[in-house]
């Protein structure tokens, strides 16, 4: 295995083939880390209204795309620095 590539980011523009993958992240990160900040309702909620299939597919297909991925880059917690969770051991 090439570790030289695992430390390599790239960003590419999302295509419709990945949305299902970018979906699940979604749901991994955010209930990951958002409980005790938010209920699990309003989790399943912001999950259905920003990272659906099908609001990944109308975005994607939308003009406002480019800005719909920096904005969802921004938004994913993974994707930031943080500091450790207090309750992650």
């Amino acid at each position: 295995m090439n570790t030289t590539s695992l430390n390599k980011t790239q960003i590419v523009r999302a295509k419709e083939e990945h949305l299902s993958a970018i979906s699940e992240l979604a749901g991994v990160i955010w209930r990951a880390c958002y409980p005790g900040i938010i209920t699990n309702e309003q989790i399943d909620y912001m999950l259905a209204r920003m990272y659906s299939l099908d609001v990944l597919r109308d975005e994607i297909r939308s003009k406002a795309s480019a800005m719909t991925c920096c904005w969802w880059m921004a938004n994913l917690p993974a994707l930031r620095p943080t500091v450790q969770h207090p309750n992650r051991a």
